[in-house]
């Protein structure tokens, strides 16, 4: 788009990169100072599996979801958002240098517990556990 373009040759000479899609993004999250992203599911949680500070972005549009990850993970302190009808330089900037001098060793100690597949298959075995041994205890039918 435009946009697109006249971003990239603005950011041009800077220590900045622009980029729209990468195949990798987690390498780019932990390489980055600073990941200035959309609020989508995926984005989000990859960058909350680093301890890359970033500043949200939502999509604009009538769908909420973007918006309220972006606002709870913010209450939460996960990271910094703006709302987009808020976006201007000067919020921006603002945004960017919080993001810069936060400090993510702490935001990373008091981020949420990623390990939910882990924490569902201890579940699993813990009630197939009780089921085989309520199995063992009822009568059989003779």
């Amino acid at each position: 788009s435009a946009e697109r373009r006249d971003l990239q040759s603005r950011a041009a000479g800077l220590p900045a990169q622009v980029r729209v899609t990468v195949s990798d993004p987690l390498s780019y999250i932990e390489a980055a100072d600073l990941v200035i992203a959309r609020a989508g599911y995926n984005t989000t949680m990859e960058i909350l599996r680093s301890s890359t500070p970033a500043l949200l972005i939502p999509r604009p549009g009538p769908s909420a979801e973007q918006r309220t990850r972006a606002r709870l993970f913010q209450e939460r302190g996960w990271v910094d958002a703006l709302d987009p009808d808020d976006v201007n330089s000067g919020t921006l900037a603002e945004a960017i240098a919080r993001g810069l001098h936060s400090a993510p060793k702490a935001r990373a100690l008091s981020g949420p517990d990623l390990a939910g597949l882990s924490a569902a298959v201890e579940q699993l075995i813990s009630l197939l556990r009780i089921a085989g041994q309520e199995q063992q205890l009822a009568p059989t039918a003779e």
